[in-house]
């Protein structure tokens, strides 16, 4: 992880500070300015952590070049990205399973999502539920507030801290753990590219693709239907990791992405036709279809892919 040139002004105490103090804007003045001025307030609000990413550097009399890093992508970083995408989506499809069984209320939080892309539009849904929040909490998160902990020597806790941070950020227990892993993920990003185009546009995708999904997801009888669907995420890591992190990517990682996509198809095929709780026998020959096409586009996309890249070593 690169560091500042003025490392020594950046704190890791004023990191853990920085955290609280975006958490209680958002919490405090953007809940107010949310509930009155609607999508204004929350585009008022994401413009107030921009702010606050900028001072912060401002106050260090730190380059805002450095602070908020942006390089050139090339083609193979960018098809890397898309993979990381893929990956990360389907692992989020994962942890919305295991979020809704643990705490069945979190699927009424796709509300939010519902009422801003009535009452705005879609345009403007996209501008304030995807756009402005990629560039404004990537700001803050990867920029200002990660910049504190380019000094620690360990890059896994910088990723886990940051990936707490964001899961924490966010406010929302019924996303935790999807937004914890999509915060480590996007320090992971950060850390070896240090280009911050990088995560703001994973981040802009994977809001996009939540306006769209996260209100069809219904609470599941049985996780083993999450467990089908998003059974080939390792793998998509692993090729991401390859396409974008080349000098971080390792022949064994692809082995042991590879066995656990098998772990997780046989535990949903497993749970899927021996368990089945909840479905009754009325609908259960349709319950089984569907799951068996979703089995089949993903184990074409596993097949295909392990193939052609097995074939390139």
């Amino acid at each position: 992880m690169e560091r500042l040139t003025v490392q020594d002004r950046w704190k890791i105490r004023q990191g853990f500070a920085l955290q609280i103090v975006a958490m209680t804007l958002v919490l405090v003045a953007g809940s107010a300015m949310q509930f009155y001025l609607g999508s204004k307030g929350l585009i008022t609000t994401q413009l107030m952590l921009l702010a606050l990413a900028v001072i912060t550097a401002l106050i260090h009399r730190t380059s805002l070049k450095e602070v908020f890093p942006v390089r050139k992508i090339g083609l193979m970083e960018f098809l890397g990205l898309l993979s990381f995408f893929a990956g990360g989506y389907l692992m989020n499809v994962l942890l919305t399973g295991i979020s809704f069984m643990i705490l069945p209320s979190a699927s009424s939080e796709s509300s939010v999502i519902d009422v801003l892309t009535v009452e705005s539009g879609p345009i403007m849904a996209v501008l304030t539920v995807a756009l402005l929040p990629a560039i404004c909490e990537e700001a803050v998160e990867r920029g200002a507030v990660m910049s504190h902990f380019r000094s620690v020597g360990k890059e896994w806790a910088v990723v886990l801290i940051m990936g707490i941070f964001f899961g924490l950020f966010h406010m929302s227990p019924g996303r935790f753990l999807n937004t914890a892993f999509m915060g480590a993920l996007l320090t992971y990003i950060m850390i070896r590219k240090n280009n911050i185009l990088l995560p703001v546009i994973l981040h802009f995708m994977n809001n996009l693709m939540s306006m769209f999904s996260w209100a069809g997801m219904e609470d599941p009888k049985n996780i083993s239907s999450f467990m089908l669907i998003s059974f080939s995420f390792p793998l998509f890591l692993a090729m991401g990791n390859r396409l974008l992190c080349p000098d971080a990517f390792r022949r064994r990682h692809l082995v042991v992405a590879a066995a656990a996509s098998l772990i997780l198809l046989v535990a949903g095929l497993g749970g899927t036709y021996l368990d089945l709780p909840g479905i009754s026998s009325d609908n259960t020959s349709l319950e089984v279809k569907v799951y068996s096409e979703e089995i089949h586009n993903d184990a074409m996309i596993f097949v295909n892919i392990s193939t052609e890249y097995l074939s390139n070593i």
